[in-house]
């Protein structure tokens, strides 16, 4: 597991170094002055990055502006001695916020909860999948859902959106919600593109079912009515795009 500490504060980035180097978790760790320095690492994409220790208040690129284009986003540690940026790292989805000076104990709190997180994934990913059959490839044809001992059809483009529950995903319809064994991360690298888009940690949405964007907020019509759903910063971008290009095609 490899780790990345951006900060151009010295003195924090020697500090987070030495608690690195006595937690014995890490096979290796970069420590960069620079947001821009830092977005070329992790777009070379030579060491994955598993977790990231991010500074906000930097020069030339801040860690709010190198979260918001980041792709595949690591585990993000915020790091900062200002408490006023917490409402807003959190809108972007980060693990946790560290408060300047950082203590050895919280600072080991924040790595577990991290770990904690990525092995989740790793868990879930690892283990046998039988709750989706496609007759095509992914989204492109019908799935076959697994409900309890039978299995429906599902039209893609039925699905409203899906949500992350622990280990597990809940598909919603208009008229049923279907609950599969399978991580978000899988189904946000399995579903096509051009259909689905990933909004916040916890959520993925079907773009032709948006109704409105309000804020960090998303929304959508089920069958209760109108559902907002949060809609995490840095995949802010990504969204836009994608309703651009939805936009022109018409």
């Amino acid at each position: 597991m490899n780790c990345l500490i951006v900060d151009d504060d010295r003195v924090c980035r020697t500090v987070l170094e030495k608690y690195i180097d006595r937690t014995k978790l890490f096979e290796k760790y970069f420590s960069l002055e620079s947001a821009v320095d830092a977005l070329k690492l992790l777009q070379e994409g030579k060491d994955k990055i598993d977790i990231l220790f991010l500074d906000i208040e930097m020069p030339e690129m801040n860690g709010m502006e190198l979260l918001s284009v980041m792709d595949n986003s690591p585990e993000v540690i915020i790091v900062s001695s200002r408490e006023k940026y917490a409402l807003t790292a959190f809108e972007y989805d980060v693990t946790d916020y560290l408060l300047k000076p950082v203590t050895f104990p919280r600072f080991i709190r924040s790595v577990n909860r991290a770990i904690a997180n990525i092995q989740k994934d790793v868990k879930a990913n690892q283990e046998e999948r039988e709750d989706i059959f496609s007759d095509d490839e992914w989204g492109k044809g019908t799935l076959w859902i697994k409900n309890n001992s039978k299995l429906d059809p599902v039209n893609p483009e039925d699905i409203i959106y899906i949500e992350s529950i622990e280990n597990y995903a809940q598909f919603i319809t208009f008229d049923e919600k279907y609950t599969v064994h399978y991580t978000l991360k899988l189904l946000d690298e399995k579903l096509p593109e051009d259909l689905f888009i990933r909004i916040h940690r916890s959520y993925i949405v079907n773009v032709k079912k948006i109704k409105r964007i309000r804020g960090n907020t998303l929304e959508v019509e089920t069958k209760d009515g109108i559902h907002s759903l949060p809609f995490g910063k840095s995949y802010r971008e990504p969204l836009i795009k994608q309703l651009h290009v939805l936009s022109s095609k018409q």
